[in-house]
């Protein structure tokens, strides 16, 4: 989508941004790269089960604990945010 917006002087695409990182094998298709702006998103892969300590005996509970992954947004060529010059005049 590469039209400007009538209330948008200027569009900032990811591939010119500051906070783009060029990574053209990030698993997902038709993207270039990163989006470096905000932190990682998390996401919960599974859980698994840990003992406590390693000389734990067989009579203490073992513990659940998540399995985290962190993501930036995959983004291609055409890709935008909200980090857009308004114009001063005008409606949404």
């Amino acid at each position: 989508m590469n039209e400007q917006h009538r209330n948008i002087r200027k569009k900032h695409f990811c591939p010119r941004c500051d906070h783009y990182h060029h990574q053209p094998q990030s698993g997902v298709a038709d993207t270039t790269g990163l989006c470096l702006l905000y932190p990682p998103t998390p996401v919960v892969l599974g859980i698994a089960q840990v003992a406590p300590s390693v000389l734990a005996s067989d009579t203490v509970a073992r513990q659940n604990v998540p399995i985290l992954q962190r993501y930036y947004p995959a983004v291609g060529p055409g890709d935008s945010c909200s980090q857009w010059t308004p114009q001063a005049q005008g409606e949404a």
